[in-house]
């Protein structure tokens, strides 16, 4: 059997555990001048790699893979762009356009389909096996797929998010379909909604949102940071502070 071929993970709860990133080293410039990174671990990278790889292949039905999904709870994934793999490592979502409802099934909720909300427009950033730093944009299909595996690494379920549907939703009337679609979303907005006032409630939570808002900014290139020297004497007062910490 092949050591890289792993069984697909099925447990909600299991799946709801947040990953971790793949370490990553020394920052460098290609002889093409790209930026890549360093992988502190090369071994394990190449391992989480191969079998998602390899796992993917064994599900023919299957658009993309994360590593969660096969028991590795690391930030990579692999997606079948007609029948090329691509590998995503580290992966962020920096900005995103015009929400809809995707179908969609996955290989750890075998056999079900949901409704989804999704953006048909992304920008994301990411690293490839290699350490090549990737900065890209998807459209349509390939964005959602994107979404799909990118929530798995945030211990997201497609059961939490989605509205599951059955053959009677099939057979239902454009009409009908259509009054499902408009009350979905309407529970969409009333859970975003609520979940923004208790972060804005929250003292802690709302500092952490803001801190995200800006991490999230800055990688999209909408706002500019720069380094400010400290003169000797602020050099000195935070030394005294962090020794007072210490004690």
């Amino acid at each position: 059997m092949n050591e890289y071929i792993k069984e697909i993970v099925t447990d909600e709860k299991q799946l709801e555990q947040p990953t971790e990133k793949i370490e990553v080293g020394k920052q460098f410039k290609d002889k093409n001048n790209h930026i890549r990174f360093e992988f502190k671990n090369n071994e394990e990278k190449e391992y989480i790699v191969s079998c998602l790889k390899n796992t993917l292949r064994e599900h023919k039905n299957g658009l993309g893979l994360a590593a969660p999904q096969i028991g590795i709870s690391k930030k990579a994934f692999v997606i079948n762009f007609n029948g090329e793999l691509k590998t995503y490592i580290n992966p962020t979502i920096n900005a995103a356009e015009d929400m809809y409802l995707n179908r969609e099934g996955c290989l750890s909720f075998p056999d079900r389909q949901f409704l989804v909300p999704r953006y048909n427009r992304i920008k994301y950033t990411a690293m490839d096996p290699q350490g090549l730093v990737l900065q890209g944009q998807l459209f349509g299909m390939a964005a959602c797929v994107f979404q799909h595996e990118f929530d798995h690494l945030e211990g997201i379920n497609i059961s939490e998010i989605g509205l599951e549907i059955d053959e009677d939703f099939d057979n239902a009337s454009d009409e009908e379909k259509d009054k499902i679609f408009k009350t979905f979303l309407e529970s969409v907005k009333k859970r975003a909604e609520e979940t923004n006032k208790q972060i804005e409630a929250d003292p802690e939570l709302k500092e952490l949102s803001d801190a995200i808002k800006f991490e999230t900014a800055k990688n999209a290139g909408l706002v500019q940071t720069e380094k400010v020297e400290l003169t000797k004497e602020e050099q000195e007062i935070i030394k005294e502070q962090l020794e007072k910490d210490e004690e």
